[in-house]
Order: C-alpha cells, then structure tokens, then sequence
C-alpha cells in the first residue's frame, strides 16, 4: 500500500519485513513474488543493482518452483504467466 501511496521507502521496509518473516518460514509461492515486488520498486527507485540481485532471487525460486513440478502443463502454465515471464525477462535485460 506505501508503493501505491508513492513512499517507495516504506514500501522497501515493508517488502525486507516480509522477507525477513520469509527466511524464518519459507514460503517459496509468497518469496517469489515479494522478490519480484521489491525488484520493481527498486526500478523505481534508480537502482538497477539491487533490482537485479532481488529479479535474480525471484528467478532462482521460481525455476526451483518449477523443476518441482512434475506435471509438464501446470509447469508451463506457471512458467508462461505473466509475472514469471516478467522476472525471467527482468533478469534476463538486467544481466545483459
């Protein structure tokens, strides 16, 4: 809700307070996303590095996602949707 507002600060606070939460119970469908979140913001906010290191770890939980998937059409459902694509293709332009 502090992104919509347009404080991109406490925005990145409440995203890195998520993660924290995170890292003592993983949950890898939230993680991904909240990643994917603070990598936007950090966009925003003129920081590719950092953009790039949170794309890169959302992309790393989403290929563990789906290498976990043993059913190949809900695998290409997930890969194909259009936030995945946006970390995958995030990662892909920021690395390049």
């Amino acid at each position: 809700m502090a992104i919509a507002r347009g404080d991109l600060t406490a925005g990145e606070t409440q995203l890195n307070a998520a993660l924290d939460q995170l890292r003592e119970f993983p949950a890898p469908l939230v993680a991904w996303r909240i990643y994917a979140a603070l990598g936007r913001l950090r966009l925003q906010m003129g920081e590719s590095q950092s953009a790039r290191e949170a794309f890169a770890q959302a992309a790393k939980i989403v290929e563990q996602i789906a290498a976990n998937v043993s059913d190949e059409k809900l695998q290409a459902i997930f890969l194909n949707s259009a936030l995945v694509r946006e970390v995958l293709e995030a990662t892909h332009v920021l690395y390049h």
